[in-house]
């Protein structure tokens, strides 16, 4: 949950929803002592984790709204909502199936290429520079 809503009525519901939330808690910060580093260190890393994967997943909301229109459904219904978000998520991921597909050989090639242009560039002005 984004830490924009950290506040009692909010955290007291996700409680009641049975949902954890992940952010900071709420008051003052415990005190700093060397019983609870540990706790606290465990609490940060599995905080910047969670983050992490929030940010994968509303990265590939914010996708979905700038390159697939996902932020343009309209349906009356919440079943055709569903359908629609569900049938832009399955678009998205034909399409990323289609440029690892395609896509990747062809720059796998191209990579290629040009590590060879390079190479041979490199040598041939090294062996310029001995022959002069």
């Amino acid at each position: 949950m984004s830490t924009e809503y950290t506040e009692r009525a909010t955290t007291g519901w996700l409680k009641e929803m049975g949902v954890r939330f992940s952010g900071k808690p709420l008051g003052r910060p415990a005190k700093e002592t060397p019983e609870n580093e540990e706790r606290r260190k465990a609490d940060r890393k599995r905080r910047a984790k969670e983050f992490g994967i929030r940010n994968h997943i509303e990265g590939k909301f914010g996708e979905g709204k700038r390159a697939f229109d996902l932020g343009l459904v309209k349906a009356k219904l919440p079943e055709t909502s569903e359908s629609w978000i569900a049938a832009v998520f399955f678009i998205m991921n034909i399409a990323r199936q289609l440029r690892h597909y395609f896509f990747a050989p062809l720059f796998s090639e191209f990579k290629t290429r040009l590590r060879l242009f390079l190479f041979a560039k490199e040598h041939y002005w090294a062996f310029q520079a001995r022959a002069v």
